[in-house]
């Protein structure tokens, strides 16, 4: 599940500041302001604050100024990114597992990539099957073969992910062929 968490500054919204409400850089806070849980410092008896004056532009060091943004929230709360592996020639479960774990690393980048996409189109679903030949150096060389998602752009992803990947030594006594079907479930 996805969860987006805007917080904007409560001094943002009281109006200008006083000198002694502003911090300066590298010293510490002023003695007349109020304490952090007492809520906003009122202004000094003899001061007034100013009347229909702009708030000043934001500067660094300046303590609570904050800038709007809009949150557009996703329509999908959650998705599932899957995959699996078959190996040609079978190698040794030992070997199996160690390769397993490289696959799982990049199914996170791989789901990383699904979730952005998911952003611009929230119904896209289905399996992409990549081909890795890995040579006993460690190496892949990756296809893409049947892509259902129709997304070509998440296909490039499968394939640029899985090429970082370095596999163990010696799968098998020459290249190894693996099977990868992913697949990709939005739920709403």
């Amino acid at each position: 599940m996805m969860m987006i968490l805007v917080l904007v500054p409560l001094l943002a919204a009281c109006g200008p500041r006083t000198e002694a409400q502003v911090e300066e850089p590298g010293q510490g806070a002023p003695e007349e302001a109020a304490a952090p849980d007492a809520g906003p410092a009122a202004p000094a008896p003899e001061e007034e604050a100013p009347a229909a004056e702009p708030a000043p532009a934001a500067e660094e060091g300046v303590a609570g100024s904050a800038s709007k943004q809009e949150v557009k929230p996703m329509a999908v709360k959650d998705f599932d990114v899957t995959a699996d592996a078959s190996f040609t020639p079978t190698i040794d479960p030992d070997k199996k597992e160690a390769a397993m774990e490289k696959i799982g690393i990049a199914l996170g980048g791989i789901t990383g990539c699904y979730k952005k996409i998911l952003e611009k189109n929230e119904t896209l679903e289905g399996e992409i099957t990549a081909t890795v030949k890995i040579a006993p150096a460690g190496t892949a060389k990756v296809e893409i073969g049947e892509n259902t998602t129709g997304s070509d752009e998440l296909g490039q992803c499968v394939q640029k992910e899985l090429k970082k990947l370095k596999f163990p030594k010696k799968l098998a006594s020459g290249v190894v062929t693996a099977s990868i079907p992913i697949t990709f479930l939005p739920y709403k």
